[in-house]
């Protein structure tokens, strides 16, 4: 790396930290779900939200072990999560310059996509909020920049198998990129057998250690935000409409990116088999393009709640297709370097632009709203159930991450997120129903918060038996860019008659 690369990578980085200004030290409820995980894993040795009661109900294994392993030694556990947030940000962006470096050998190319991935909105707004994103789109760069090395020789198979195992366990969806790796370096690459064949080995093995580890630890194999998140496999044009949720999602940062895509697949034509195979085989493009058609589909398919930091891993993908997709086609028309580089100039100028508007507008006022509500109106409840209850209470609520991080109490999650039994409880009954009909009281719990747009709507009333008596209650003005209406948060004492 001479000065130039240095000089790019660190405006890039200069980019990010200026971006992300607006958001800097915000938390959001779910960051508190990671930092309760990584609290008990450090003081109890134990994988559980609910001290005593282990649970595989973090999404981020790997990510709750860092932070456990910071807050061992002595580190503030909040003060800990956006520093690592930060840097797997900042090292995001230094991968994503080599990674492209790599592929197409041109250092405007690799320039553009590292700037880009400074200003891309959902990146920078869940790299400032202490969540695991950035961590999980470092991951998935490791592996496309082990990918490109992965069928030299059996160790770096070894280390590409390794780092698949590792991804998986920063974002389990990343699991698809297995059977992808799988098609590609089993039946369309050529190299020797052992090389093709000992990174899966590799994988297996790990993983099978870590599963047979877990159910031993929580007793299911995988994590409880699955249930809790997913709905049915459908097979119809209702789920296929919901095809433009993703497309939504990811057109409000990379439009043009992904537009480009297109027209590079489009402009190939005829040529289309010599372009699989110099540029989707050979080096290895095939890959990322595979993983950002396949992830929102599954994710679509399996009826899942589609939420930004959950296609950010497609994020350093669909940058480098972009980036080369444009540097295809202006090679295409046989334009002179000089050409190349003002149109990737403009092509960058132009995405980054997006973002920030996009950024500045729409995404941080009510992340940043959210992110106030839960200082304002869950911390407080949070602190009020630590010093004003006994510390057996059991607390209900559907929002557990800064009430059960403050309150230290154990929680009946009405997410299902780390409660098994409301996670089965909720295939076959809404949530509302759960909370208005009183299911949820057959656990036994001493409080309730309940989230409606309502203020203390079941107060003074009795349900199976519980009468419900209001302690306090507040209003968060948004739960974020597609909740943005108010709703009230109720804190009750459940006192059976």
């Amino acid at each position: 790396m001479n000065m130039k690369d240095a000089g790019i990578i660190i405006g890039s980085i200069i980019l990010f930290l200026i971006v992300s200004i607006p958001l800097n030290d915000t938390v959001v409820d779910d960051t508190y779900i990671h930092l309760q995980y990584a609290r008990n894993l450090a003081t109890d040795s134990q994988i559980a939200f609910n001290r005593g009661s282990p649970s595989y109900g973090a999404t981020s294994p790997l990510w709750v072990f860092l932070l456990a392993a910071g807050c061992k030694i002595g580190f503030d556990i909040l003060f800990l999560c956006h520093l690592f947030s930060t840097m797997f940000a900042v090292l995001s962006i230094v991968l994503i310059y080599y990674y492209v470096m790599c592929i197409d050998g041109r250092r405007p190319t690799a320039a553009a996509a590292a700037f880009i991935l400074s200003a891309e909105a959902w990146f920078v707004r869940w790299s400032s909020v202490g969540m695991e994103t950035s961590f999980v789109v470092f991951m998935v760069l490791m592996v496309l920049v082990v990918s490109l090395k992965a069928l030299k020789s059996i160790r770096y198979s070894a280390l590409f198998g390794l780092s698949l195992y590792l991804s998986v366990l920063a974002r389990p969806e990343t699991i698809l990129l297995v059977p992808i790796a799988a098609f590609i370096f089993l039946f369309l690459r050529k190299e020797k057998f052992s090389a093709r064949i000992t990174w899966l080995i590799v994988f297996v093995s790990a993983y099978s250690v870590w599963l047979l580890f877990i159910k031993s630890q929580t007793g299911t194999f995988f994590p409880l935000t699955a249930g809790a998140k997913q709905g049915w496999l459908l097979f119809n044009y209702a789920s296929f409409r919901r095809i433009v949720i993703p497309l939504k999602i990811i057109g409000a940062t990379l439009f043009l990116p992904s537009v480009f895509i297109a027209a590079w697949i489009l402009l190939s034509g005829t040529k289309w088999r010599g372009v699989i195979k110099e540029d989707m085989i050979s080096k290895n493009l095939l890959l990322p393009f595979a993983w950002v058609l396949s992830l929102p589909l599954i994710y679509v398919l399996f009826d899942f709640t589609i939420l930004s930091r959950y296609l950010s891993p497609l994020t350093p993908a669909i940058i480098t297709l972009g980036v080369v997709s444009v540097r295809r086609i202006v090679s295409h028309f046989n334009y002179s370097r000089k050409v190349e580089r003002w149109v990737l100039g403009l092509f960058t100028i132009f995405v980054i632009t997006q973002n920030i508007i996009f950024y500045m507008l729409v995404v941080v006022p009510p992340t940043k709203a959210f992110a106030g509500g839960v200082n304002d109106v869950l911390v407080p409840m949070g602190k009020w159930l630590r010093n004003n209850t006994p510390e057996e209470a059991i607390v209900a609520t559907p929002d557990i991450g800064a009430i059960g991080y403050y309150s230290e109490r154990e929680l009946l999650d009405l997410g299902g997120l780390v409660t098994p039994e409301i996670n089965r409880m909720r295939d076959t009954l809404e949530l509302e129903r759960i909370i208005s009909e009183g299911f949820f009281l057959e656990f036994n719990p001493d409080y309730l918060i309940d989230r409606n747009r309502v203020a203390e709507r079941f107060a003074g009333r009795i349900i199976r038996g519980v009468k419900f008596i209001p302690i306090m209650s507040d209003t968060i003005l948004t739960l974020g860019i597609r909740k943005p209406e108010p709703v009230v948060y109720t804190l009750y004492h459940l006192e059976r008659e």
